[in-house]
């Protein structure tokens, strides 16, 4: 298993994520060449205190035993390559996913917090774009040739029929967006933190709004 926690510059955590059971598995023949994997469990916590959510996203169906979680993985999908190139094209022979049922539960103060988090020095979406004037003249690069993706056929793709439980609550506490615009400055800050209460205020309250996807075959 793994965990990752989120803890930012006021040593704060945010949000642990847990996982275990990976199991990757590639199996060759003259014929095809398979790849499988399968996650059985996922697990994201909301760790802020005072939170109106435990859990960021959790498995809705499965119960945490050792039995059901080996016997219903949370994620599960395979991929067969046909190893025969004469096609012309990629030949896949057959393609499927898998996903379980998810509880996904959502809060405005962790939605700041994580836009606060993202902002760590360094990363390459905290630069901001310069004016440039430009000559006159200017000389275009040559343009490199564009080279397109080959074509792939699959010969069975299935998606699995997905079911989501959406949940969102809104704060009533704004202090901290109001504390990164003026802390900050910076027209592009401001812009995605306003972005952000405009998103939170259309969703309003959501309670185990189900989504249902069906099977794609």
């Amino acid at each position: 298993g793994i965990g990752i926690s989120l803890i930012n510059a006021s040593l704060q955590e945010i949000m642990y994520v847990h996982a275990n059971g990976l199991e990757v598995r590639y199996n060759e023949s003259d014929l095809y060449q398979t790849l499988s994997l399968k996650l059985k469990w996922v697990q994201i916590d909301n760790q802020l205190f005072g939170s109106p959510f435990q859990n960021v996203l959790y498995p809705a169906a499965v119960p945490h035993t050792p039995k059901e979680i080996e016997n219903h993985p949370v994620v599960s999908g395979s991929v067969s390559k046909v190893k025969d190139e004469s096609h012309g094209l990629i030949y896949f022979k057959h393609a499927t996913l898998l996903l379980q049922e998810l509880s996904i539960q959502l809060d405005e103060d962790l939605l700041i917090a994580l836009l606060d988090f993202v902002k760590f020095p360094g990363a390459i979406w905290n630069k901001y774009s310069k004016q440039i004037e430009y000559p006159d003249h200017v000389e275009l690069p040559e343009c490199e040739d564009i080279k397109f993706a080959d074509d792939m056929y699959f010969e069975i793709f299935h998606i699995q029929p997905m079911m989501l439980h959406i949940s969102f609550v809104r704060s009533d506490q704004h202090q901290l967006l109001e504390e990164e615009q003026n802390r900050l400055g910076l027209e592009y800050q401001g812009t995605m933190l306003f972005f952000v209460d405009i998103l939170t205020m259309t969703m309003a309250n959501v309670n185990d709004a189900p989504i249902k996807l069906n099977s794609l075959y």
